[in-house]
């Protein structure tokens, strides 16, 4: 099995070489897996393009496997930033984003160094199911049925009298029984198998073992008719809250495609903009916890634009919708709208905006017309080329004398335990009113 690392937007070169690290056949079986994937597209092309001598990923991180080669995507901020750094990046963010609680001081024990990120997500998934498995396999009273010769539970009289009416030595029975093969035990025995036939690293295929011989007395479930909808997740079985949430991930039930079907792969990739949106919605819902303001995230939505009936001369239909990534309300009404960008921003020296882009400016001054907010904020991921200490706030623009504010600042994504009170401190910046000291420190945008 060939493993091959590289980051979003670049270029995997092709060698003509059998025998190369990735060839065109091999090279075909990735471009396969890719468009098998549902996030792939129709053609894949969302995920990797086939440009003959070499195949370009796109805005997609994660892992995609086939049988003869393996490829990593890595997210790309910082040129600076070795495969090792980046992944952990990622895993930092998955951990965020998807509530998997990948603690700083449990991840540093990683060999993030010789392991993808598939191999991290396995651990990650052997540790919490083990220390679950502590205080025993989840076992519930399940209904069965059964003909026996002495009564348990109560007596079936219509199967009694009518299909062992002729057989008076057996009583139909219905009783309750302790079983473990229950919807919890058999969405995490899916998740042990299907990762049981991914896992390259030793110990994880070691792992992986033990825990398919402990999961025996469970009856196995094809991936696509697991008991989801049967689940129960309760103060009972708190243990197992976090297995479920990985294994929903691993699985792909939900929130990835991860089986390539017939083309005898596996994709487990995330789009990065959508991937950054959520770690930094997740972190925003943090930081204003307890605090007297509401967040949504993707929602409220509205439209830009009314439709209006030439022959009435009134608005029947609205058009152009719109979505912001997050909203936060104080008293129902919109105080704070924030919009996410996976982009690397330039240093001031560089160029006096940072780089941003005309369109997003565009895109938060229609917020601010449709939801009537007159704070805005655009948050992108910080990387050291900014050269600056303050990892959050990067400028402030004001247009005109008006009372609105666009904000553009950094988030920081090495997962420290102060980013979210300085988020905090960000926040509530922008939701309140600002002293005069603060407001001659804006920098005016003038039209041209």
């Amino acid at each position: 099995m060939t493993l091959l690392t590289t980051n979003e937007w670049s270029d995997v070169p092709l060698s003509p070489w059998v025998e190369s690290p990735l060839d065109r056949n091999k090279a075909e079986q990735l471009l396969r897996v890719a468009k098998a994937s549902e996030l792939g597209g129709r053609d894949g092309a969302r995920i990797l393009v086939d440009n003959h001598r070499k195949i370009r990923t796109q805005g997609m991180v994660g892992v995609i496997a086939s049988p003869a080669v393996t490829l990593e995507i890595l997210p790309k901020i910082d040129e600076s930033e070795g495969d090792a750094v980046a992944r952990t990046r990622l895993v930092e963010m998955l951990s965020v984003a998807f509530d998997l609680s990948i603690d700083a001081e449990r991840f540093a024990g990683m060999n993030v160094q010789h392991e993808t990120l598939l191999e991290i997500l396995i651990r990650r998934f052997c540790d919490l199911t083990f220390a679950a498995l502590q205080r025993g396999l989840p076992r519930r009273y399940v209904q069965q049925a059964d003909d026996l010769r002495a009564l348990r539970g109560r007596l079936d009289v219509t199967r009694q009298f009518t299909l062992l009416a002729a057989n008076p030595s057996k009583l139909a029975c219905r009783f309750d029984a302790l079983s473990a093969d229950i919807p919890l035990n058999r969405i995490v025995k899916a998740a042990v198998s299907r990762l049981r036939a991914l896992a390259r690293a030793p110990d994880n295929e070691r792992r992986l073992s033990e825990l398919l011989f402990a999961y025996g007395q469970v009856n196995s479930t094809p991936n696509g008719r697991l008991p989801w909808d049967d689940l129960v997740l309760d103060r009972t079985n708190r243990a197992w809250h976090m297995v479920v949430k990985l294994a929903e991930l691993l699985l792909g039930d939900r929130f990835q495609a991860a089986d390539a079907g017939q083309h005898h792969g596996f994709a487990l990739v995330f789009d990065m903009g959508k991937l950054f949106e959520r770690y930094v919605g997740k972190l925003i819902l943090r930081a204003l916890r307890g605090q007297d303001v509401r967040v949504c995230l993707q929602r409220p939505r509205d439209h830009l634009l009314d439709v209006l009936d030439e022959s009435e001369r009134t608005a029947k239909t609205r058009s152009f919708m719109t979505q912001p990534d997050i909203v936060v309300l104080r008293d129902g009404l919109p105080v704070l709208i924030a919009d996410t960008k996976w982009k690397r921003l330039s240093a001031a020296t560089e160029d006096a905006q940072h780089d941003i882009k005309e369109a997003d400016v565009h895109q938060m001054l229609a917020y601010a017309h449709v939801y009537d907010v007159s704070r805005l904020l655009l948050l992108y991921p910080h990387h050291p080329g900014l050269q600056s200490e303050n990892e959050l706030l990067v400028s402030r623009y004001v247009r005109g004398t008006a009372d609105r504010r666009l904000y553009a600042a950094t988030v920081s994504l090495d997962g420290r335990a102060d980013v979210t009170q300085r988020l905090v401190q960000l926040l509530l910046t922008c939701c309140i009113s600002r002293d005069a000291a603060e407001q001659s420190q804006d920098i005016a945008l003038v039209a041209p």
